[in-house]
């Protein structure tokens, strides 16, 4: 056999020959290597566009998260309107721009029915989009502490005869719950349900969603240290007056008084700042007081006389911490979402005006240490919460909120209506001690 060697021996133009069956095969075989090349650089840069989308629209899932654990403070959607979606404004969406290049379009729902949200969660890159949408329920363990129209923290709710526990319309019934014992009294309805870590007694026929002994109670507690922090504002005022400022006039500024208000009769006093009063403040004979601050601390006591005329103006609401007691007698106003804390006892008389928008936060009046004497209202709008004290409600009247304390004892006729329409919401991230629980009902990704 003649090898291939002795054939090309001596032949010129060999290697020419061999070169170009090799660039043939090359032409041949390139092009459809090229294009797997390209093909497999497209495909990878479609798979990774898609992975960073979907990476980006669960980030969206994650950021309404920790939106609605802490109950959107300062955080304001594509309209300007801040907070979280309510019963009455239901839908709100929220921009992320540039979150890895892409912009996240993210809108959350609140379905009342259920209280639940759901989340759609939508990330934009190079002209295409992922969505990512969740269905969330977020609660406290043991119920958060608003969740009811009476809450016994340490004690027992005693109900002597005649009481009347309902909701506002569109809101779920009114519950009573106690870390204690509960007693039904005579004509006493409940329209929601009665839960205890003792035993409820008494005309339990009475309580028309039923009513559970021996369960478990555990509350969240009211961090109101937050409150005397923001009331302090004006700890390092601008101007500081002298003690004993009994004159009438306008302050415009932040202003540290360094003892007491007592102002004389007949004078009126007009505060647009805020103000810090070393001492106490009690009124005077028909003295007209008009504050439009955010923030009033007084390190005394606070005694507002009939005869005052007292405005709290402020449409974002007034944080007000008295170190020491409060006494408001009648016919003084109260506009906005206010805070009235006193770390001794609170005493409220009757005829006392609550001015307040439904789409905010009800007034949350607070004794950190005492009691909150109730003997001489007939009518309050708002949260009382004395977790150290008990309330006793020894007259006619009616409660449009809800009433929480160590111990409450209804001696006479009490009508409360209970509303979850107000946004309490914000209200969340000052709670302490109610382990925080997120249940994920659905979470799925579509398109891309």
């Amino acid at each position: 056999m003649i090898s291939m060697k002795k054939l090309i021996k001596g032949e010129k133009g060999a290697s020419l020959a061999i070169a170009l069956i090799f660039l043939a095969i090359g032409a041949i075989m390139l092009p459809p290597l090229l294009m797997l090349i390209g093909s497999g650089l497209q495909q990878g840069t479609a798979i990774e566009e898609r992975t960073a989308g979907i990476y980006d629209s669960d980030a969206g899932v994650e950021w309404a998260i920790n939106l609605i654990k802490t109950g959107g403070e300062g955080v304001t959607d594509a309209e300007g309107r801040i907070g979280l979606p309510n019963e009455q404004d239901s839908i709100r969406t929220y921009i992320l721009s540039d979150l890895n290049g892409s912009t996240v379009e993210v809108t959350l729902t609140y379905h009342d029915v259920g209280s639940y949200y759901t989340v759609d969660s939508e990330a934009s890159l190079n002209g295409k989009s992922i969505t990512t949408q969740a269905t969330l329920k977020y609660q406290l363990s043991g119920g958060g502490l608003f969740d009811n129209a009476i809450t016994a923290l340490n004690g027992d709710i005693e109900f002597a005869k005649d009481a009347f526990v309902t909701s506002a319309p569109g809101s779920d019934q009114g519950n009573i719950i106690a870390n204690g014992n509960i007693n039904i009294g005579g004509n006493t309805v409940i329209e929601g349900s009665a839960i205890a870590s003792g035993s409820i007694t008494g005309f339990v026929g009475y309580i028309e969603q039923g009513y559970y002994e021996d369960t478990p109670v555990s509350f969240p507690t009211l961090d109101t240290s937050i409150f005397m922090t923001k009331a302090m504002i004006a700890s390092n005022g601008n101007i500081e007056l002298a003690s004993n400022y009994i004159t009438g006039g306008t302050i415009t500024v932040d202003t540290r008084l360094l003892g007491n208000l007592s102002p004389n009769n007949n004078k009126t006093l007009i505060v647009n700042g805020n103000l810090y009063i070393e001492g106490s403040f009690s009124s005077s004979k028909d003295f007209s007081f008009e504050f439009g601050g955010e923030a009033l601390y007084i390190g005394g006591n606070l005694d507002f006389s009939k005869n005052a005329e007292v405005k709290f103006t402020n449409p974002n609401g007034c944080t007000i911490y008295v170190a020491g007691e409060i006494k408001i007698s009648k016919d003084i106003q109260f506009d906005g979402p206010y805070t009235l804390v006193a770390n001794g006892d609170i005493h409220l008389a009757k005829d006392t005006s609550y001015i307040l928008d439904p789409t905010k936060r009800p007034p949350l009046i607070i004794s950190e240490m005492g009691t909150i004497d109730v003997s001489k209202s007939d009518t309050i709008v708002g949260i009382l919460y004395a977790p150290n004290g008990n309330i006793i409600i020894n007259k006619d009247m009616d409660i449009e909120g809800c009433v929480i304390a160590r111990g409450i004892e209804v001696k006479k006729n009490l009508k409360i209506t209970f509303r979850t329409d107000w946004n309490l919401s914000e209200l969340d991230t000052y709670l302490n001690g109610g382990l925080s629980t997120l249940n994920i009902l659905a979470w799925n990704t579509i398109g891309g």
